[in-house]
């Protein structure tokens, strides 16, 4: 297990060179270039005491109408990497994105992304992702430019027995977290969330998922949000919602959700059950194993609804109870 050293625009020659079980260590500086982890094994991290900035190039200006116009700016494309205290910034398109078993991105500052912050997502399940204590802020600021809309701090998609802890999201002009479809087994925890744009923490098709002990805070300061910032648009704190289309209704219904500890405050609805009505977009039933227990919602100005569940047909007997609601 060799360590191998890497200074700015050296990352895909020590990416050439390292072999399963190596790890890369950054020397420092700016390094404008991508960064492709693709052999196994490898741990990727930044020299004690120095700043490793992986600069995207994104100069904020408009790159046209497709969310991600260019590949992210770091990919974590096998199994087992690790990739531990760079910085990430102007990337255009995602940040960083996971496609492979067993990785880990810990401990990273990314920074005025166009699309999302870090993306788990691939050709099919991937299990065991760690994404840990890293501060993501303003993602999704192509809203900023040309007014495309959609994206999240943090995404995982068909992510199998993952972890997203102790991460912080702030300034995204989309969601914060989104447990997108076809996830299984998702720990969602210790999280804070200032958020100015969308939803905070988004649970969509997603089963035996757990959220708890996050803090969601919206932001409501800012005058520039003309995008949800006003009060009779406001994003909801935390949320169920399937949504309903020919290729989200291929993934099973969310169900077996614990939300339990949660702190959320001054959203537009602090917990939200979209709509199981699927002419109106959504197909959302809440299960017998479902808890929503022991969380804190305390509103603001901004707020319109403590506890809001859509329905025009009956849910199962999910339990909903122990909270503490301050209007």
């Amino acid at each position: 297990m060799a360590e191998i050293e890497a200074g700015p625009g050296g990352l895909a020659a020590a990416a050439r060179r390292a072999t399963p079980g190596d790890t890369v260590v950054l020397s420092g500086g700016v390094y404008r270039e991508r960064l492709v982890a693709d052999v196994p094994g490898v741990t990727w991290k930044v020299a004690a005491g120095r700043t490793a900035v992986i600069d995207g190039g994104w100069k904020g200006d408009d790159l046209g109408g497709d969310k991600n116009p260019f590949p992210p700016t770091v990919a974590l494309a096998a199994p087992g990497v690790t990739v531990q205290g760079v910085r990430i910034a102007n990337a255009p398109g995602f940040g960083a994105a996971i496609s492979a078993d067993g990785c880990t991105i810990r401990g990273c500052e990314l920074d005025n992304i166009y699309g999302s912050g870090i993306v788990v997502n691939g050709s099919g399940d991937i299990k065991d992702v760690v994404v840990e204590g890293n501060d993501i802020r303003r993602t999704v600021m192509r809203w900023t430019v040309n007014r495309t809309s959609g994206g999240a701090g943090i995404i995982a998609v068909r992510a199998v027995n993952g972890v997203i802890r102790n991460n912080q999201v702030i300034g995204c002009w989309g969601e914060g977290i989104d447990l997108d479809r076809g996830s299984r087994g998702l720990l969602c925890e210790g999280n804070l969330l200032a958020f100015t744009a969308h939803l905070g923490i988004y649970i969509i098709r997603s089963v035996g998922t757990t959220v708890r002990n996050n803090i969601i805070y919206r932001v409501t300061a800012l005058e520039e949000d003309v995008f949800r910032g006003k009060a009779e648009n406001a994003g909801a704190g935390i949320v169920i919602g399937d949504e309903v289309s020919e290729r989200m209704n291929t993934f099973p219904n969310s169900a077996r959700s614990t939300v339990e500890g949660n702190l959320v405050v001054n959203c537009g609805v602090l917990f939200q059950v979209r709509s199981n009505t699927a002419t109106q977009g959504y197909d959302t039933w809440l299960d017998p194993e479902t808890r929503v227990v022991g969380n804190t919602f305390v509103g603001g100005p901004f707020t319109r609804a403590g506890i809001q569940i859509g329905a025009t047909r009956a849910h199962g007997a999910a339990r909903i109870e122990r909270n503490l609601i301050i209007m």
